[in-house]
């Protein structure tokens, strides 16, 4: 069966806000924001159905991108970066994921899968001899299948993890710096637009607060929130049911710096 009615519409909409959003970034001058056109592309192509395997059946409620790296350049080492003094810093984003048209606005999962990379490079100068400078992060949705063991440590459905599969640990002199597959950190979902202000918040702080007076940015943001975040932090709560709202006295933007406040 083709893709229906419903998920085209869908699909041109997060496409042209996808665009929109390039536009947006356009403004901060660090990044070249191509990747959300290609994104934007691989939604308006109905032909293209991603699948988490090759061998998967086609559903044609799924939808989804895979960007390529969405490249940010920093004009000023962050504090407290070691070694000192790196330059050519770069840090570059990409995301593949694919979700369930059926299952949006509604208070469940809406993803099948999902992989966010963060890597940061840079080079160091030591005796005269340049070094490449490397560190990586890691989002992704755990898959259960049918018939899996539970896995030997702990592994959130979503979670954040140093290095990931982004960081090439072989051939590399990390020096005394130890490597760790653990801790798998829970974490909330992201898409790319998501992972896009995930990064500005963490690593460009200045262009962060700038963007987020611009409406357009935020408007997008508000809306990719709900879809995204709304189901994880409402089932979170879940556990806790019921419970008196009147009584709550921690504030949402002080636990989530990066929530849209408000309507």
């Amino acid at each position: 069966m083709p893709v229906s009615e419903k998920v085209k519409s869908f699909r041109y909409e997060r496409a042209s806000e996808l665009d929109q959003f390039a536009r947006v970034l356009k403004k901060l001058g660090n990044c070249d924001p191509y990747p959300l056109n290609v994104a934007a592309d691989q939604l308006r192509n109905l032909e293209f159905v991603p699948k988490v395997d090759k061998n998967d059946e086609v559903n044609y409620n799924y939808w989804g991108y895979a960007t390529p790296d969405l490249v940010f350049y920093f004009e000023d080492v962050p504090p407290h970066t070691y070694p000192e003094n790196p330059t050519n810093l770069t840090l570059s984003l990409s995301v593949k994921h694919i979700a369930d048209f059926t299952a949006f606005k509604l208070l469940q999962d809406p993803y099948i899968h999902l992989e966010v990379n963060v890597v940061v490079r840079g080079t160091y100068t030591k005796e005269l001899k340049s070094i490449e400078l490397i560190t990586s992060y890691h989002l992704d949705r755990h898959i259960e299948k049918s018939g899996d063991n539970s896995p030997e440590y702990v592994h959130p459905i979503y979670h954040f993890q140093f290095g990931g599969r982004k960081l090439d640990k072989k051939f590399k002199d990390f020096g005394s710096f130890l490597i760790l597959d653990s801790p798998r950190i829970v974490h909330y979902p992201m898409d790319i637009v998501l992972s896009v202000d995930f990064v500005l918040s963490n690593f460009f702080p200045s262009q962060w607060k700038d963007l987020r007076k611009d409406g357009e940015y935020v408007n997008i943001l508000r809306e990719y929130q709900e879809l995204f975040w709304k189901p994880y932090a409402h089932s979170k709560a879940l556990n806790w049911r019921p419970y008196d709202e009147g009584l709550v006295n921690w504030q949402p933007g002080s636990i989530w710096p990066q929530l849209i406040i408000g309507k």
